[in-house]
């Protein structure tokens, strides 16, 4: 079983380790005409696995707003170590509302010093559904994108790398798919609930 680290090792884009994991994407599938911004994502949350049950390895992604109109700073601390952790830029769509996570381009030094280098920014993207007392995360699994690749059936373009697949899809053809798919609980199926801290 996956953890809230694990979670928060993929989304900065390292090696991706065996099992479950976010689908990466070289272009994103928002446009800036159609950003959108929720002042309830704002604050501290707690990634869990079950919107009721808390565990001890679970962490945390904090959003503030972003520098760029409609953005999301997103800063994302492991539990056994709430210095340092990984920061993302993320950005509501309209399609359906989903959210695509990006990495950030201009933070100063001491805030990027957690990352890998070199790296190749690229944006992982799923569906965001704010319930009654928690906002659920369905990223695009990595493990459901492969197994689409070997039948044939992915359809946006990808990319075979050492560590996994990457679709290099243009923005157009990645929200297309991501249209196609929205109600589809396996592609979408790396889930991460937000429970606010109070």
């Amino acid at each position: 079983m996956r953890s809230s680290a694990l979670f928060l090792a993929t989304v900065v884009w390292a090696s991706i380790v065996a099992g479950c994991a976010p689908e990466n994407s070289l272009f994103p599938i928002y446009t800036k005409e159609e950003s959108l911004f929720n002042e309830r994502l704002i604050g501290v949350w707690r990634m869990q696995e079950s919107p009721t049950e808390t565990k001890p390895e679970d962490g945390y992604l904090i959003f503030s707003e972003g520098k760029e109109k409609n953005t999301y700073l997103v800063r994302g601390v492991d539990s056994k170590k709430p210095s340092g952790g990984i920061f993302l830029i993320g950005r509501l769509v309209r399609l359906d509302t989903f959210i695509d996570f990006s990495s950030p381009e201009d933070l100063d030094e001491t805030t990027v010093r957690d990352l890998i280098y070199p790296y190749i920014p690229s944006h992982i993207f799923g569906r965001i559904r704010f319930e009654k007392n928690y906002v659920r995360l369905d990223l695009l699994d990595n493990d459901w994108v492969d197994k689409q690749i070997k039948v044939g059936k992915l359809g946006p373009a990808h990319l075979d790398t050492p560590n996994g697949q990457v679709i290099v899809a243009p923005t157009e053809e990645s929200r297309k798919f991501t249209l196609e798919h929205v109600n589809d609980e396996k592609a979408f199926s790396f889930t991460e609930h937000l429970v606010k801290e109070q």
